[in-house]
């Protein structure tokens, strides 16, 4: 959140977390979704890194591995907070860090995460 903050700047700092977690050649593709606080908001997906976008088993073959929802905040929220929304404007967006580091480390099952086995916990 900041002065002048655009879906431009969001873009760019997916894109920058997705070439640093993942590669120089990583891309990303926004897809308009909805979530009831950001407006517009999106869906975003990174280029499978895996198998350079040719389809692979992680990407179910369209090359493509669906992330997370980002989106501008709406200025309804500001309101709630007591910030101008005509002077601030800012931009949101998460993902589960089980998420990522099963694709960064190739786990194919999340309830790993959950079992509370320390053999598996204690590598990370």
């Amino acid at each position: 959140m900041d002065r002048d903050i655009s879906f431009a700047d969001l873009k760019g700092v997916v894109q920058v977390f997705a070439q640093k977690m993942f590669g120089k050649d990583v891309r990303v593709r926004f897809r308009p979704s909805f979530f009831p606080f950001t407006e517009p908001s999106a869906e975003y997906d990174f280029s499978c890194f895996l198998c350079q976008g040719k389809g692979c088993r992680v990407c179910k073959g369209t090359g493509w591995i669906e992330i997370s929802g980002a989106g501008m905040v709406d200025p309804a929220v500001f309101g709630f907070v007591d910030y101008d929304p005509n002077v601030f404007s800012g931009y949101a967006f998460g993902m589960g860090v089980e998420r990522i580091a099963m694709l960064k480390y190739q786990i194919n099952d999340i309830r790993y995460f959950f079992d509370n086995d320390l053999r598996f916990l204690e590598q990370f």
